[in-house]
């Protein structure tokens, strides 16, 4: 083999080598992919392993203690609707603070100031606000989810309605407390009315991703990240 023949090989087997040692090229999110607003009490850790965000944006907006009404009458959803664009998700999941009562509501106790009405129902109540003096109308906490959910609908926007986990199901259990099962029959019955999923965290009682491979239908999906088969 002549000098420049034994050159070339050299030259191959070293550009070979230095290939193999570069490290790969990490996968860019595709720019147009749909965004995942999450609102509410939801855990932020589980969603955010479940999926990929190259394929998927995730934004949060947790409530941080609000009630579903202070979380509204605070801007907080007029900024998350701002940023929808057609085509993106939005998972919504509050706790209800639903003690309200005229009684309650027209005293001058800080809770006044963030109870909603228990019910499915449109009753309002004016609240006269000791600090600012104004008067607020306020609804029962299915208006408030069901008002969200129409929002996003409106905007070309997928909603998907969610309940914070809690050590039981509320949908099985303790028929003498209406309060834990109150959530669920509202979220459930706000669901099928606006043909939307509903993610029950608890009674998957698997975690997060299971619950999503559970939706029907299930719109999240195609962006949940691979598993190892």
């Amino acid at each position: 083999m002549s000098f420049h023949g034994v050159g070339f090989l050299i030259l191959l087997v070293t550009s070979a080598l230095v290939a193999q040692t570069q490290p790969q090229a990490l996968q860019q999110p595709d720019p147009n992919r749909p965004t995942l607003f999450v609102v509410g009490d939801l855990p932020s850790a589980p969603i955010h392993d479940a999926f990929d965000p190259n394929r998927l944006k995730l934004v949060e907006s947790l409530s941080k203690g609000q009630t579903i009404r202070t979380y509204i009458n605070s801007g907080a959803w007029d900024q998350v609707t701002a940023r929808f664009k057609s085509g993106d998700f939005v998972l919504i999941g509050f706790k209800p603070n639903t003690d309200a009562s005229p009684a309650k509501l027209g005293s001058a106790s800080s809770s006044a100031a963030t109870l909603t009405f228990d019910g499915a129902g449109d009753a309002t109540f004016d609240y006269l606000d000791p600090d600012t003096h104004k008067v607020e109308q306020i609804h029962s906490y299915a208006w408030y989810l069901r008002k969200l959910v129409v929002d996003a609908i409106q905007q070309g926007v997928n909603p998907i309605l969610s309940y914070p986990p809690t050590p039981v199901d509320p949908t099985n259990c303790c028929p003498n407390n209406p309060y834990l099962a109150y959530p669920a029959w509202i979220i459930s019955a706000i669901a099928t009315g606006q043909h939307i999923p509903y993610l029950n965290l608890t009674a998957s009682g698997k975690g997060f991703r299971s619950g999503v491979e559970a939706l029907q239908p299930d719109p999240l999906a195609p962006y949940l990240k691979r598993t190892a088969p």
